[in-house]
C-alpha cells in the first residue's frame, strides 16, 4: 500500500504518521511520509484494514473497511484538513483503493466467492475457469494439466501457495513386467511440470477450500517476479486465524437408495451395486489461548481444517471368462491357488470350445473405493509489531481403486483390483521483518514431497479365494516388494498381485525477498 499525504491546498505533508491495523488480527504496521509526502507499506497480508493518518496541525483521518487482495499494489491518497490532531474524522465504506502499479490481467477469487459458489468435488477448478482466457482440456498421456491459458500448453501453468511453488508432482515411473515395460503416470506429470494433485484431479491436497483465504490467477502481462512458466500464474493464500473464533462444519453426500439400477445390471439380472459419496469436514480458527497460561489475542493465531471424502463408485456390470469348477478340481496343487483366485462361475460357457478348455462365464457388478483427506494447520505469531512469522503444515493422503482391465489386454475381475495411493506433505515457514518503515525483508522456507505407490490386490469376493503369499511368491519375496501375474493367454484373463510401481516428487525452497 502506498500513496500521498496532502494538505487542503495540495501541498505535500512530510512526517505524517500512518498507522495500518488489521481488522482481523489486530496487528499494526506504522510508517511516516517522506519529504515529498509519499508513504509505502510492504508485505501486507490480504484482508481488511483500518488506516489512520495523523500529523501536527491537521485533523486525524481514519479510514476503515479497506480491502487488500492477493498480489495487489494499492494506492490510497489522503487529503488532511487543518485542525486539532485530537479531532478524529472516520470515513466508512470508502471507495476501493486504486491498483496503479500492476498491469497484469487476472481475476481474484476471494473468500466470499469460495463460500458461496458450488464446488463440484470441493475443487477450485470451477473457479479458475471463471477467468477470461481459460480453456479446460482433457488430461491424456501427451496433454498434462487441466486447463490452457491463452493458447499456452496445459502443463505450463505455475502454482504457488503462500509464495512458494507447488509444482512438484510425482513423476512418470517405468515398471518392468515379464520383459515388457509398462509406463504409468502418477500425479499426471513429471516433477515440476504441474502442481501436485490428488486422484479426483482437484487441488484440495494443496489447501482445502475452507482453509483458502483467496487466490489470484494472472493470465498475461504479469510482473517480473512471476514467469517461471509461461502459462497462468495462480497464487493461493492460506487462511489464518483472527481475534474472533470462527469455524465450519459440513457434509455433502449421495446415496443409491433413490437411484434406479443401470441397464447393464438389469440386463444380466444382477443386484444394483452400491453408490456412496460422503464429503465432510470441519475448520476452526482464532487466537491461541491456554487458560491461566497464555492469551494469544492480537499476537498468536491458529487455523485448523480437516476434510475427508469417502466414495464407493459403481462399475458397469460385465461378463468375463473364468476357470470352470471342473478345471479348478483337476488343477495341480501348484496352479490351484491361482485358479481359485478368480470369482466362481455363475454362467455356462459361451461355447463348446470354451467348455473343453476349462472356461466358464462369470457375471458380476461391484463398486470401487476412493478416499482422500486433507489436514491443514497454520500458526501465525507476532514477535513484535515489526517481526511476524507463520508456519503451515499440510498433509493430504489419497487412495483410488481401479479394476485391472488394461494390462496385457486383460479383462477386469472384481476380485483383482489396483490400488493407487498418493500422499502430499508440505511445510512452509515465513518471516516478515520491517527493518525500517521503508525497508522490509521477507523470508520463505518450504519443504514439500509427494509419494505414490501402485499395488494389485486380490479380494475374497464372489467366491474368489485369496491365495497365501507362500503359494505365489518365492522365499524372500512378498507383495510389499514384488509382483506376480498369472495369465490365461487365450481369452486374456489374469490375476495379478503385488507392488509394481512407486514414484516421488519433492522440492526444497529457500527464498529471501527484500523490499526497498
Amino acid at each position: 500500500m502506498s500513496g500521498l499525504i496532502q494538505d487542503p491546498s495540495g501541498l505535500k505533508v512530510a512526517g505524517a504518521e500512518i498507522n495500518v491495523r488489521s481488522e482481523q488480527t489486530g496487528g499494526r504496521r506504522m510508517t511516516e511520509s517522506n519529504d515529498t509526502g509519499f508513504y509505502s507499506i510492504f508485505s501486507l497480508s490480504p484482508g481488511l484494514y483500518r488506516i489512520s493518518v495523523r500529523a501536527p496541525g491537521f485533523e486525524t483521518i481514519i479510514r476503515d473497511g479497506i480491502k487488500l487482495e492477493i498480489g495487489e499494489h494499492a494506492r490510497l491518497d489522503f487529503k488532511l484538513r487543518i485542525g486539532d490532531s485530537r479531532t478524529v474524522v472516520t470515513v466508512h465504506a470508502d471507495a476501493a483503493p486504486v491498483n496503479t502499479q500492476d498491469a497484469s490481467v487476472g481475476t481474484v477469487i476471494d473468500r466470499n466467492i469460495i463460500d458461496e459458489m458450488p464446488l463440484n468435488g470441493r475443487g477450485i477448478q470451477a473457479l479458475i475457469e471463471l477467468s477470461p482466457g481459460v480453456v479446460p482440456v482433457p488430461v491424456t498421456d501427451t496433454s498434462r494439466g487441466q486447463f490452457a491459458i491463452n493458447g499456452q500448453r496445459a502443463d505450463t501453468n505455475y502454482f504457488t501457495v503462500d509464495g512458494v511453488t507447488v509444482d512438484f508432482a510425482a513423476g512418470n515411473t517405468p515398471a518392468q513386467l515379464f520383459g515388457q515395460q509398462r509406463i504409468f503416470s502418477e500425479g499426471e506429470a513429471g516433477a515440476g511440470a504441474i502442481p501436485a494433485n490428488n486422484f479426483l484431479g482437484t487441488f484440495s491436497n494443496l489447501v482445502s477450500p475452507d482453509a483458502l483465504q483467496e487466490f489470484k490467477i494472472q493470465t498475461s502481462t504479469f510482473a517480473p517476479e512471476f514467469g517461471r512458466s509461461p502459462g497462468a500464474q495462480i497464487g493461493l493464500v492460506s487462511r489464518s486465524g483472527g481475534n474472533r473464533y470462527t469455524g465450519s462444519l459440513f457434509e455433502y453426500f449421495r446415496n443409491d437408495v433413490l437411484d434406479a439400477s443401470d441397464w447393464f445390471s438389469d440386463q444380466l439380472g444382477l443386484p444394483k451395486p452400491p453408490l456412496r459419496f460422503n464429503n465432510f469436514g470441519v475448520s476452526l480458527g482464532g487466537p491461541l489461548q491456554i487458560p491461566h497460561v497464555y492469551d494469544g489475542r492480537n499476537r498468536t493465531f491458529f487455523f485448523f481444517s480437516f476434510e475427508d471424502l469417502l466414495m464407493a463408485q459403481p462399475q458397469a456390470a460385465q461378463e468375463i471368462e473364468v476357470p470352470s469348477l471342473a478345471a479348478r478340481l483337476d488343477a495341480p496343487a501348484v496352479a490351484a491357488p491361482f485358479l481359485n483366485a478368480f470369482p466362481l462361475p455363475n454362467r455356462p460357457p459361451l461355447n463348446a470350445a470354451d467348455a473343453a478348455s476349462g472356461l466358464a462365464m462369470f457375471a458380476g457388478s461391484y463398486s470401487l473405493f476412493n478416499s482422500q483427506q486433507t489436514y491443514g494447520l497454520r500458526i501465525d505469531h507476532a514477535l513484535t509489531d515489526r517481526l511476524l512469522l507463520f508456519a503451515r503444515f499440510n498433509h493430504a493422503p489419497s487412495l483410488q481403486q481401479s479394476a485391472i482391465d488394461d494390462f496385457l489386454a486383460t479383462t477386469a475381475s472384481p476380485a483383482d483390483i489396483e490400488s493407487y495411493s498418493i500422499g502430499t506433505d508440505m511445510l512452509t515457514l515465513g518471516l516478515t521483518h520491517t527493518i525500517t518503515p521503508h525497508v522490509v525483508n521477507e523470508l520463505r522456507l518450504n519443504v514439500s514431497q509427494q509419494n505414490s505407490n501402485v499395488t494389485a490386490q486380490l479380494r475374497a469376493v464372489d467366491g474368489a479365494q485369496i491365495p497365501p503369499d507362500s503359494a505365489l511368491f518365492p522365499p524372500g519375496y512378498s507383495p510389499a516388494n514384488s509382483s506376480v501375474l498369472f495369465l490365461i493367454v487365450n481369452p486374456n484373463v489374469s490375476v495379478y498381485e503385488g507392488k509394481f510401481g512407486t514414484g516421488s516428487g519433492s522440492a526444497v525452497q529457500f527464498r529471501r525477498q527484500p523490499f526497498l
